[in-house]
């Protein structure tokens, strides 16, 4: 029912019941009856098209000015990282000042989505851009949230972020294509 408005998200929610059952079974071996199967196995996903949309050079400079617009330093911030970077929307946003190699002008990510460690390039904009945040006192988050200690939401990057988009006339464009632009 949810596909017909929302593929990707029924593929999404599908993938999240297919796990939770799993799990269930795993954690409550004693209890799984003999010969029974997750509900979600053998269910047919809606097809998917991979998007292949970056920021063209034609779109840069009203995209940069909206960023320059976003009036929180650290979402602004966080903003340039993405596309300096090419870091994940998850790791810039949660990033902790004591990853930033200041001397190799590096981000260090213990744990990454390949569950690896990872060495971000950081480039002299880059680089400037992180030495003039402001820092929290009592959060070791670079960009720091609204809640102490925690880093920005991920709801609230996603709010300023649709804001910042469409200030720059960029309606489709999402977070992580920014990281595609960078790439």
């Amino acid at each position: 029912k949810i596909g017909k408005t929302a593929p990707y998200e029924a593929n999404r929610l599908l993938a999240l019941i297919h796990r939770m059952f799993k799990l269930a079974r795993r954690w409550y071996k004693r209890e799984v009856p003999v010969g029974w199967t997750n509900p979600a196995y053998d269910i047919e996903k809606f097809p998917e098209r991979k998007r292949k949309r970056f920021v063209r050079e034609n779109e840069m400079l009203g995209l940069a000015k909206a960023i320059d617009k976003e009036p929180n330093v650290y979402h602004r911030a966080a903003l340039w990282l993405y596309l300096l970077t090419a870091g994940r929307n998850s790791e810039i946003r949660t990033a902790r000042r004591d990853q930033v190699d200041w001397d190799n002008a590096q981000l260090i990510l213990p744990e990454t989505k390949s569950g690896e460690e990872q060495w971000i390039p950081l480039s002299a904009p880059a680089l400037a851009i992180l030495q003039a945040l402001p820092v929290e006192e009592g959060n070791p988050h670079l960009f720091p949230g609204r809640k102490k200690g925690q880093p920005l939401s991920q709801s609230g990057m996603w709010k300023r972020w649709s804001k910042t988009r469409k200030k720059a006339g960029l309606s489709d464009v999402r977070i992580h294509d920014l990281r595609r632009t960078a790439g």
